[in-house]
């Protein structure tokens, strides 16, 4: 124990000097998760409180529910910018299988109708929007999986006490949810029983794609089309309006600016993300 703590410290210590000495690294393959990784982004959560630019502190704005929306949003046409050409001049690549994303895309409009009622398709857009996508299906998970539920997360061998909040009750739902999304069907059965139950036609539909397709290329299409959005949508128009002298950076799902420029990215946002989407998500401020 006392030497991986010691490992970790050394791991830690040499990420933040890097950055108190201005190395930066940066990554981005458009062809698995089209995201963009960069140092910042790697470093410990806890120690992002003490990041400042120009000796201000940071705020990151975050999209509700992000993966699950970008989901809602692909299976309702919320989209009211041609995501599709964006789909269809991109490949999504497998290590074994290379295949495209509008075939994939392509599959999923076929059998929608097939599977899913416009009103169960719309119950889950609504859930992602509001942001209790995970609390909606968490009663469900729990019945489903109550025993190792609490033993995992919750227990308190000391006390003998199984407690938690909705907070915590989120964060693991909202792993075990990201999860089951992302893995083989043979995974996740508890999560996938509750989603099935609260999402029946979603869960069918899901799980034929991840039968036909390789079941990673879920999460790539996801994430590239959230990157995408994040990347080419958000972040290049913000910067190109700004005439690129305002400072920021791109954490996946989020944006984040000096705390003196944080009413300018609401109000930068509630316009963009109403142009972006018929119905828009939800997003909040959190101070570093």
């Amino acid at each position: 124990k006392d030497s991986f703590q010691y490992g970790q410290y050394i791991i830690n210590a040499v990420k933040i000097l890097d950055i108190q000495n201005g190395v930066y690294w940066f990554s981005h393959n458009p062809n698995t998760d089209g995201r963009f990784h960069h140092n910042l982004l790697n470093l410990n959560k806890k120690f992002r409180k003490y990041i400042t630019y120009d000796n201000q502190r940071l705020v990151e704005f975050d999209l509700s529910n992000s993966t699950p929306f970008i989901l809602a949003s692909l299976l309702a046409n919320n989209f009211t910018i041609d995501i599709n050409n964006y789909i269809n001049n991109n490949t999504l690549i497998n290590t074994k299988t290379y295949f495209s994303k509008n075939t994939l895309v392509s599959y999923m409009s076929e059998k929608i109708p097939e599977y899913i009622s416009n009103k169960e398709i719309q119950d889950f857009l609504d859930s992602c929007i509001k942001g209790d996508i995970y609390l909606s299906i968490s009663e469900e998970y729990l019945n489903k999986n109550i025993h190792s539920f609490y033993e995992n997360h919750f227990f308190d061998w000391k006390t003998g006490e199984r407690t938690y909040t909705d907070e915590d009750l989120k964060k693991v739902v909202k792993k075990d949810f990201l999860g089951m999304l992302f893995a083989e069907n043979k995974d996740f059965q508890p999560m996938q029983e509750a989603f099935k139950k609260s999402y029946p036609g979603i869960y069918s539909l899901l799980f034929e794609i991840k039968q036909e397709f390789p079941y990673q290329s879920l999460s790539y299409l996801l994430f590239q089309v959230e990157s995408y959005v994040m990347l080419e949508l958000l972040a290049r128009d913000f910067n190109n309006k700004n005439r690129g002298r305002l400072p920021f950076f791109t954490f996946h799902d989020c944006l984040v600016v000096q705390e003196s420029k944080e009413q300018m990215l609401e109000d930068y946002m509630k316009v963009r993300l109403a142009e972006i989407y018929k119905k828009p998500p939800h997003f909040k401020f959190k101070k570093w």
